[in-house]
């Protein structure tokens, strides 16, 4: 349905990253980090505008406990890629096919 589809769950905390990047389509931040990289990322952007802040990591979990892609049903799969199908497209990521 389309309050599923837009993000509303919650209280809000499940909005799709476009609604804060994009208008209508088009960007309209100047700049988009990439978590995966963010430290870097981060780093070289500051760096260009002359700030001297970086990130310090803080509550890093301290087991070897992750929950990832293979952790997933099909059908969750299926509705990630719905619900984010426009943040995997403007932001450069595949999705993931279910079985």
């Amino acid at each position: 349905d389309e309050t599923s589809k837009n993000g509303f769950y919650y209280d809000g905390h499940c909005i799709p990253m476009h609604n804060f990047t994009h208008h209508e389509g088009k960007q309209i931040v100047d700049h988009v980090l990439h978590l995966e990289n963010l430290t870097k990322a981060l780093s070289a952007l500051m760096n260009a505008y002359g700030l001297n802040l970086r990130l310090s990591r803080s509550n890093v979990r301290n087991t070897g406990a992750r929950l990832g892609v293979i952790n997933m049903t099909s059908d969750s799969i299926r509705k990630v890629n719905d619900w984010a199908q426009l943040d995997f497209e403007l932001f450069g990521y595949k999705m993931i096919l279910p079985d």
